[in-house]
């Protein structure tokens, strides 16, 4: 295979800056520029109350308009102080004058806003001595976030816009150095987006930098351990290399046609104490004893594992173990999911939570006392009730399952040296068969983690060399792993430059990544195995500690049928656009909210309502818990772009959480002006179905100028000649597609007009939007399964065509990226993951057809009903907190006898097309919890950084304390698999969010043992 050399190819006379983008405990941020989402609030608000929440209590949180505090004035000087500059850009200002206009633009920017509709109704809140009336409304529609025009979740903060500008000039200005300066390699111009801020490796000036790695100065290898510190400088001379032994040359391979070249790298410099005379004679180093090899490679390789005392715990977590013991004597090397499904004999126990440590050579396993009294006499909470013994030649491990990272230990079977349970005889008396323990790690980090340790101490070796694909150039890079053993050295930041500079000498480079990257979406690494993905994003464990296997763990996962394979892959957001058939482009229109009058269609009756709309679903809400927005400047609205962002998740959780109803959007037929003065029951306009012409229709509606004379409010009602006309032209109906229509009536005529634009435009995306998913979904399915139903050529026959492909489980599959979307690790929106299921609540009774959300630290069910479009809320929310997610056939062993069958399963064909005929097992998740009482967003920060109370946090449930099971059924296991990992990602952003709780949780207990 040709050797495929990367090369710099502009000349760097200094290093380039460290990036501090990234959090000292995850990647989410890195996958390109914040992810914004345009939402406008409809009409005016009630003017007694501006309902907000205090993201740091819980509580909410009344702002009167009247109130005589300054804190209003304070805010929106802090607002323009905070993007005055943005503003300032945009508005086609140049840096070099900002100087000397920085005051001017504020007292602009502060001007303009008193003059808007809010900042006057703000501006007026001491004047008004009148009391304020229950039923006056005041102000207008807006967009969240927007002041004069700049929207602060979309524009680009000061700092990077400065940064850029700085970074533009101090470019020119080293392209002008280099020109002047003898045997300077030339810079290439197409690379100047991509190549700055995205890789960790540099080189010195110079004739040999256009045709090779070198590392200056430092004597790092080009996989060097991450720099911390502000001096980038001082960071590489606080790491200290490993002269002691001559290691094998880092290169890199591709199966690219590329020309074989080599990589130079830099010698090592020599540690201080010892002399220029070149490296020590291996066989010298090697019989070398431990102690006279302190921090140096050779030490490392001669004790791998160091020794650890009697009594120190390795790890110590909680899990969800399922044990259960064989007469065979061996399961063979690898005992996962696929081979459990085969395995015959196997007893099997209920699952259970125990407390696990790892001691040495032993990890044991530890359950409370089942005798009264037990506790007091032994001085223990809990009992030693397993043990697995790591020196044994015959413990194996393996991965069980890779979409909820569940691991298994298998091991013959040990003595406690204690009164054994006479049920459990057989797993510590007999002295033939194999202990399974299956065990499931709350956090999916956690359990990498644990999985890494175990398969190095159990002498798992690194392979000679790394490969990792990249799926978008169908191309390969194969890293050689160097002779001594260093982890750090695989950082993702490493491994992700290593091969962009590889990658750029492939052909279609430039179209299908640069590009990419010029946008603001970057590389991230990936483990896949088949249509599952595991992205690489968190760089420190759950205790805050680096993760220096955080890329390497993924080859202990090599222990189970199918191997994960490494990739490289563009991280992307959920997309904000679509394209029709005929080429359109058809943007995602904003989100909307507001208050409005549903009418009763039998009594005419009203009663108000707030309705808000989430990713293609309209939810109501009672008006006491609506949680409306604020607009930029009122109250105690968010300052920053990060802080909005954050509140504005908080605030649609919030809402999520408190709605009485949602109905899809894609229910909705059409959204269209009242035309009668009584509102009819039913309608019968036909589905347009696949017809897409209704997409330029949508916007047609019927206007007047009598529009924009309507003030809106009762007393404009009261003063008109033909009041029932006035009410008819407020009003705006859906027409569903069960055949009922649904009136509701606006503040005034030109609110109602907002209404049905903008509803228009959203249920016409969201329709669309689900075509394309649904396209998606099924390409998905056909990549590990034959198409059920063979396509019919009309214009040749069958026998003419060729036999269909085999399935390839490595094809690129681009829209994995849009199932594993980042908006799921970063948060960017309230509803994480969303969708239609049966869920049944334990293991008895009937499945009932849900309407499941997952949200920031719950899941929210809304039942559905055939009869209607709006599913009524189930008032019994999901705290994440303690939830273990099982899938497959772990979870499948769980159910009651006759619930589960290992038949052929028989194939199945859905409404919007999708085909499957995946087994009951590959389809079924379960989601076991501790319920909690607690209804707050625990997996958010508070907004201004502030600590959470501790009645925020839900209690520590104690390990014999009762759990709850809720079962899932998908309809294939694409869904499935999507709907685990979103649940695990949730749950691990809970265990790092409450740090303190969770190491009280690991300890709980006490010393054991």
């Amino acid at each position: 295979m040709p050797q495929i050399i990367p090369t710099i190819l502009e000349p760097t006379s200094d290093p380039p800056p460290l990036s501090n983008s990234l959090s000292a405990s995850s990647r989410t941020g890195s996958s390109g520029s914040a992810h914004a989402h345009k939402r406008v609030f409809i009409g005016p608000m009630p003017e007694k109350v501006v309902s907000q929440v205090d993201p740091a209590k819980g509580k909410k949180r009344r702002i009167r308009i009247g109130s005589s505090t300054d804190d209003g004035d304070e805010n929106i000087s802090q607002v323009i102080k905070e993007h005055a500059f943005a503003f300032f850009i945009q508005q086609g200002g140049n840096e070099e004058d900002w100087e000397a206009r920085e005051q001017n633009v504020r007292e602009e920017m502060l001007r303009r806003w008193r003059e808007t509709e809010w900042g006057t109704i703000w501006g007026h809140r001491k004047q008004d001595k009148e009391p304020k009336q229950a039923n006056r409304w005041i102000g207008g529609s807006f967009e969240v976030g927007n002041i004069l025009g700049l929207n602060i979740l979309e524009a680009e903060p000061a700092e990077s816009i400065r940064d850029r500008m700085s970074n533009r000039s101090n470019r020119s200005n080293r392209s002008a150095r280099s020109s002047r300066r003898p045997g300077a390699a030339p810079i290439d111009s197409n690379r100047q987006g991509s190549a700055e801020g995205a890789t960790s490796f540099y080189t010195p000036g110079g004739a040999e930098a256009a045709t090779s790695f070198y590392t200056p100065e430092s004597g790092e290898s080009t996989l060097r351990p991450p720099l911390g510190g502000e001096d980038g400088r001082k960071a590489q001379s606080d790491y200290a290399p490993r002269p002691a032994l001559e290691i094998s040359t880092p290169t890199v391979k591709s199966d690219s046609h590329i020309p074989q070249r080599f990589v130079h790298y830099a010698d090592f410099p020599v540690r201080e104490g010892r002399t220029e005379e070149g490296p020590a004679d291996p066989s010298e180093v090697l019989e070398r004893s431990s102690s006279e090899l302190p921090e140096t490679s050779a030490e490392a390789m001669f004790e791998p594992h160091p020794q650890v005392p009697w009594g120190d715990v390795v790890m110590r977590d909680r899990m969800l173990v399922r044990v259960g013991y064989t007469r065979h004597e061996s399961l063979g090397p690898l005992f996962d999911e696929e081979q459990s499904r085969k395995a015959r004999g196997i007893r099997y126990e209920e699952w259970a939570e125990f407390m696990v440590l790892w001691r040495k050579d032993l990890i044991q396993f530890y359950e409370p006392h089942n005798v009264p009294g037990t506790k007091w006499l032994t001085g223990s909470k809990y009992k030693l009730a397993f043990v697995v013994p790591l020196k044994s030649t015959k413990t194996r491990l393996s991965l069980y399952s890779f979409v909820d990272m569940t691991f298994c230990v298998t091991c013959p079977p040990t003595s406690l040296h204690s009164r054994d349970s006479k049920a459990r005889a057989i797993f510590h008396l007999t002295k033939e068969g194999t202990n399974i323990f299956i065990c499931k790690v709350k956090s999916r980090s956690r359990a990498a983690d644990w999985l890494w340790t175990l398969w190095r101490k159990l002498g798992g070796m690194l392979p000679p060399s790394l490969e990792v694909r990249n799926p978008s150039l169908g191309t390969r890079v194969r890293i050689e792993m160097p002779g001594i053993e260093s982890q750090e050295m695989f950082t993702p930041d490493n491994i992700v430059a290593l091969c962009m500079r590889s990658l750029r000498r492939v052909k279609d480079w430039r179209e299908l990544i640069e590009m990419q990257l010029s946008g603001g979406k970057k590389l991230e690494l990936a483990w896949r195995m088949g249509t599952q993905l595991d992205w690489v994003w968190l760089d420190n464990d759950v205790l805050g500690e680096p993760r220096d296997g955080s890329v390497l763990c993924g080859l202990a996962m090599q222990q189970s049928t199918g191997s994960p394979q490494l990739e490289v892959r563009l991280a992307q957001h959920s997309l904000q656009h679509l394209v029709l058939k005929n080429g359109t482009r058809l943007p995602e229109p904003p989100a909307i909210e507001g208050y409005l009058e549903r009418i009763r269609p039998n009594s005419q009756t009203k009663h108000l309502i707030y309705l808000v709309t989430h990713d293609g679903n309209l939810f109501s809400l009672t008006p006491e818990h609506a949680h409306p927005p604020a607009p930029m400047g009122i109250g105690a609205s968010a300052e920053t772009a990060d802080a909005l962002r954050l509140s504005e998740v908080q605030r649609g959780t919030q809402q999520l959480m408190e709605a009485t109803g949602v109905s899809d959007m894609r229910t909705i037929l059409a959204v269209r002006r009242a035309f009668q003065p009584v509102a009819p029951v039913s309608h019968s306009d036909p589905d347009p179905g696949e017809d897409q012409s209704y997409v330029s229709l949508a916007s047609r509606i019927q206007r007047s100028d009598s529009d924009d004379e309507d003030e809106g409010g009762e007393d404009a009602l009261r003063s008109a000649s033909d009041k029932s006309y006035l009410r008819m032209k407020r009003s705006f109906e859906l027409l569903l597609k069960n055949g009922n229509i649904i009136r509701f009536e606006a503040h005034s005529r030109k609110v109602a007009v907002e209404w049905i634009e903008r509803l228009q435009q959203l249920v016409v995306y969201w329709r669309q939007k689900h075509r394309n998913d649904a396209a998606e979904a099924m390409d998905l399915a056909q990549a590990y399964a034959h198409r059920l139903t063979p396509r019919r050529h009309l214009l040749r026959s069958d026998s003419e065509l060729a036999p269909e492909a085999p399935v390839d489980t490595s094809a690129p599959l681009p829209a994995l990226d849009s199932l594993y979307s980042w908006c799921v690790l970063e948060g960017c929106k309230p509803i994480i993951r969303g969708g239609k299921i049966f869920m049944r609540r334990g293991l008895h009774g009937q499945y009932k057809f849900v309407q499941l959300f997952l949200l920031p630290g719950h899941l929210v069910q809304f039942q559905i009903t055939p009869a209607s479009s709006l599913h009524m809320a189930i008032h019994k929310n999901i705290n994440l907190a303690d939830a273990y997610v099982t899938s497959g056939y772990f979870a499948a062993l769980t159910l009651p006898d006759g619930q589960y069958t290992s038949d052929t399963p028989l194939p199945r064909r859905y409404q919007d097309g999708l085909e499957t005929d995946d087994p009951d097992e590959d389809s079924l998740f379960m989601l076991c919890y501790h319920p909690h009482r607690a209804r707050v967003n625990v997996a958010l920060e508070a907004p201004d950084g502030g600590e959470r109370q501790q009645t925020d946090v839900p209690r520590i449930p104690s390990l014999a304390s009762k759990r709850k099971v809720v079962v899932f059924r998908c309809r294939n296991r694409l869904e499935r698999d999507a709907w685990c990992w979103a649940l695990n990602c949730e749950i691990e952003k809970i265990v790092r969010l409450q740090a303190d709780r969770e190491e009280k949780l690991r300890n709980t207990g006490g010393s054991l043992g």
